[in-house]
């Protein structure tokens, strides 16, 4: 359903309404909420490269070099392997055979490759510095290139979002509004505010941590990363095309101990700072002001002015670029919050820099920090916490508060840009002159993930033109997922089938175990409405110790979530030896009528199963509840 008013149709609850920009000339909509996210943009036409995997001779050979460069294979290893692999098929004989000979012609195959985007180049910075010249190097990518290369990308026209928007959830009386991106944010449709009618936003989100590529701190990287905020989400957090991108590389500054802590030198590596990142974004600061016209990958048009409005950083990086305090800022006091053109007033007084004041900060700081995962300790601490402050992200749901969920960067996460410096430092160097053998590290693995991006297009075209394979035997039982009739959740890698007498065999000794044959004969009764079984009847025999139930091992559950209104899907962990360990993880548990516990009840996974009983079959999960 669709309204250009928005309000002139009676909404329902739950329904969504979308404002758009006034300069975009959308009308206003208003979807149901099963309506809601589904993608109705049209796909544009592809133009699809039959050999994407060129110039390696066939796909064989450029699958195995990007598991050898994503694997940081040795060349030893590299060696071994084709000497025992050479002239492999495999299973599929259309992608030809494995014909590389040896490392070193894997590399000089790679180093043509590298050919299909710009590489890293090196440039010289300088700044004098008590009478001497100090140069150093920056490495820059160029943005533009890589900015275009998204933009007029087909496969990711359909995730680009160009108009600022403001979305809305009608909950019965009137419509709350709710953000889940960049886009929907206040910051964005400021932004638009200030461009022609036909300009749009394009939203750079870059930013820089010093990295330790060593354990002893002996060698450091500068990494300089960009994301794009107009793509989706997911999309723009993730890896691969359309995510993270080393764009540079700031030069390390080395703290000489004479000059350590003086404002100089500060301010030197301020100026040196500063001037790397202009060179890193030069060609596309012009576009600033003046915008660029550009054909998109959907064959629309569009005016793009590019801006950096979030640049995230480290405390010393931040310090530097947002002037917080130091030379040159509002308020260069350490001290106090004195502004810069009141230092030689005495006679007023300014509000210190307190420990106070950090307190303040702290708290929402940890609220991204200590999670349940990493410490749960700490996790409870904050928790604890709730009874003394106003912290209202743990009363109150995310949406109304109206801040929007941003999937965290993660620097250590070696599939990251950052991660992976330290995996091409470990792995790809010679620990000498480190800078340009990791960005051709880096360089490479985005071609390779280029290359795929190309694969991928060109086997969704073979698969639209592909005839639909012939049903299989319809009695053919699938083992591997257990889908419930509305879809709501499905069961996963079941095991063999085993008798309730074996259950409580194998469970011998716990007390979540104890009578659980007779147990679920009870539960059965009393939950099934015994109207609707086969028989009319009450369930007797399923309690006999040779009836057979299907353990699982994971639960899929499709729910709505409440910070973006949408479906998302969790995997659920029943697992004995999940990855070497354990794994039972925790769900809310809706109960259909209220109990003595409430309708919403925590409680643990101990084992899923499906279970037939006059030929009707039963999901069922045995939980521990924790209320």
């Amino acid at each position: 359903m669709q309204d250009s008013i928005g309000d002139q149709i009676q909404p329902q609850i739950d329904d969504i309404k979308c404002n758009y920009h006034p300069s975009s000339q959308q009308p206003t909509t208003v979807h149901h909420f099963h309506e809601y996210g589904l993608n109705s943009k049209a796909q544009p036409d592809y133009i699809i490269d039959d050999e994407p995997w060129r110039p390696f001779r066939t796909r064989r050979n450029f699958e195995f070099a990007s598991i050898a460069l994503t694997q940081s294979l040795n060349e030893n290893t590299v060696d071994t392997l084709l000497e025992l692999t050479y002239g492999a098929v495999g299973r599929d004989p259309s992608r030809g055979a494995l014909t590389l000979q040896s490392y070193k012609e894997m590399m000089n195959i790679w180093k043509l490759a590298a050919n299909k985007m710009p590489g890293f180049t090196q440039h010289s910075i300088s700044d004098v510095y008590k009478g001497k010249v100090l140069s150093y190097d920056v490495w820059r990518h160029p943005v533009w290139d890589w900015v275009m290369k998204l933009v007029q990308d087909p496969c990711l026209a359909p995730h680009f979002e160009w108009n600022a928007k403001q979305l809305f959830k009608f909950d019965g009386k009137s419509w709350i509004r709710f953000r889940n991106d960049i886009v929907t944010g206040d910051l964005w449709w400021e932004i638009q505010s200030t461009l022609p009618n036909d300009g749009k936003p394009f939203i750079l989100i870059i930013y820089a941590d010093k990295t330790r590529l060593s354990t002893f701190e002996t060698a450091k990287g500068y990494p300089v990363i960009a994301r794009v905020g107009n793509l989706n989400i997911n999309i723009c957090n993730g890896e691969g095309p359309g995510g993270g991108f080393m764009v540079g590389w700031l030069p390390i500054i080395e703290e000489l101990a004479p000059e350590k802590g003086k404002t100089k030198w500060t301010n030197h590596k301020a100026t040196i700072y500063h001037l790397a990142m202009g060179v890193i974004l030069e060609d596309i600061i012009a576009h600033f002001h003046t915008g660029f016209a550009v054909k998109c990958g959907d064959g629309v048009q569009q005016s793009l002015y590019s801006c950096v409005p979030i640049k995230s950083a480290d405390y010393e990086e931040d310090c530097v670029m947002t002037l917080t305090r130091g030379t040159g800022s509002y308020c260069p006091c350490p001290i106090c919050l004195v502004p810069e053109d009141k230092l030689a007033i005495h006679d007023t007084t300014y509000p210190l820099r307190t420990q106070a004041t950090m307190k303040k900060c702290i708290l929402f700081a940890a609220h991204n920090i200590l999670t349940r995962q990493v410490d749960h300790a700490g996790y409870i601490l904050l928790k604890c916490m709730q009874h003394y402050i106003n912290l209202l992200s743990y009363t109150s749901p995310h949406a109304p508060l109206g801040v929007p969920p941003y999937a965290p960067f993660g620097y250590s996460d070696p599939q990251s840009p950052s991660g992976s410096a330290l995996t091409a430092h470990a792995w790809w160097t010679n620990f000498k002159n480190i800078a340009p053998q990791i960005l051709l590290i880096d360089h490479l693995k985005q071609v390779s993930d280029f290359i795929w991006d190309e694969i991928d297009v060109l086997n969704a075209s073979k698969k639209l033109v592909a005839p639909t394979p012939a049903p299989e035997d319809e009695d053919a039982e699938d083992d591997d997922v257990i889908a419930s009739p509305s879809g709501h959740y499905s069961l996963g890698s079941h095991d063999k089938p085993i008798t309730l007498a074996d259950v409580e065999a194998n469970h011998q000794g716990d007390a979540a175990f104890e009578w659980f044959r007779l147990r679920l004969v009870e539960f059965l009764n009393r939950e099934l409405d015994v109207e609707r079984r086969p028989g009319h009847r009450y369930l007797q025999n399923p309690g006999d110790q040779l009836t057979k139930i299907h353990p699982g091992k994971y639960l899929t559950v499709n729910y709505e979530s409440t910070v973006d209104w949408q479906e998302d899907t969790d995997l659920l962990q029943c697992n004995p030896k999940f990855q070497g360990a354990p794994q039972y993880d925790h769900v809310i548990i809706k109960t259909a009528r209220p109990t003595t516990l409430g309708t919403d009840i925590v409680a643990q996974l101990l084992m899923i199963f499906t279970i037939t009983v006059n030929q009707a079959t039963y999901d069922i999960a045995l939980v521990h509840l924790l209320d």
